[in-house]
């Protein structure tokens, strides 16, 4: 498969899955919110907000079957020496989570359609109550699984390992780490394309473009944030790279150093976008640029990813056929 190919799909199911980790806990403080000041257009977007969760919920896990398919054509040995790394419970039992924070999160977004303007402690505090399980087992089972099997197909498992202690392995906390913040730069970024959409639509309604606007600025600010804690967070994940990789985004791999170069340039655009979102007004065009540089970094930044990754596989690769003929 080329590497344009994987690297788009791998891209898409990244955006999706950010989205998906970070989305449910804004519309939760969203619900908060909005319960709090009885503000109906905070609700109507706490409730887009998780509709479009669950749409990157779906997407990831079919894009996530793409990409798992075509990295295992393209580094079999390495893939199928991680999957088996781990017992075969842990599959079934991610699965089964998964579908589980699915159905719950569902619920959650129906029961709250439907009592959008209940306002009794009881049926605040399910709502709340289906939220926090649900985040709760997203935010455990995304991420875990999938950096642990990455992780492994770039090393030589000695046998069957324990997930629970690779959890605590220095290079999946990073790993993981740098996911999370990714997710609330993508959460961020989306909360405050929604409110603006909503401000430019209700720009003559001063009960709502007030608050949108507000939403505008504090999601772009969340994204912010986020993308600032990915920079120290960043040098974590390349001190804890292998050393072939780390080699390769320090030079010795000219075409993965310029990658690399580019697509810091491109965070900085993003967070010149995300700071004009954060701190003042923003036009439709505005808007829609800093989603196109969102868009641009992610894509750079799994092009770099990806190809950094090439020399480990190799490396593995060489690594069983030796075994093998041993």
């Amino acid at each position: 498969m080329s590497d344009s190919i994987q690297i788009l799909v791998t891209a898409l199911h990244l955006t999706a899955v950010n989205a998906a980790f970070s989305g449910p806990i804004l519309a939760l403080w969203l619900f908060l919110r909005s319960r709090r000041n009885q503000n109906g257009a905070v609700a109507d977007l706490g409730r887009s907000l998780l509709r479009g969760s669950l749409f990157g919920f779906y997407a990831g896990m079919a894009l996530g079957v793409v990409a798992a398919l075509i990295w295992w054509g393209d580094h079999e040995r390495a893939v199928e020496r991680a999957f088996h790394a781990l017992p075969i419970d842990r599959y079934y039992f991610t699965a089964a989570e998964l579908i589980f924070s699915a159905v719950v999160l569902e619920a959650w977004a129906a029961f709250w359609r439907r009592n959008a303007d209940h306002k009794t402690s009881r049926n605040n505090a399910l709502m709340i109550g289906l939220a926090v399980v649900g985040i709760t087992n997203t935010v455990y089972h995304f991420p875990s699984l999938f950096t642990v099997l990455a992780v492994l197909s770039t090393r030589i498992p000695a046998g069957e390992e324990r997930f629970v202690s690779l959890l605590i392995d220095p290079e999946v906390i990073a790993r993981i780490a740098h996911f999370a913040l990714a997710s609330f730069a993508v959460g961020g970024a989306m909360l405050a394309a929604l409110a603006a959409a909503r401000r430019f639509e209700t720009a003559d309604d001063d009960e709502v473009a007030p608050p949108m606007f507000a939403l505008q600025r504090n999601g772009a600010l969340i994204a912010l944030i986020a993308t600032l804690l990915q920079w120290p967070v960043g040098i974590l994940v390349v001190l804890q790279l292998p050393e072939a990789s780390r080699d390769a985004l320090m030079g010795q791999n000219a075409v993965v150093t310029v990658l690399f170069a580019i697509s810091l340039c491109a965070v900085v655009m993003l967070m010149h976008r995300m700071a004009a979102a954060a701190f003042g007004r923003v036009s439709p065009a505005e808007m829609r640029s800093l989603l196109l540089w969102l868009g641009i970094t992610i894509m750079l930044m799994t092009a770099v990813r990806h190809f950094s990754r090439a020399p480990l596989y190799d490396a593995v690769a060489h690594q069983i056929l030796h075994q093998t003929v041993s």
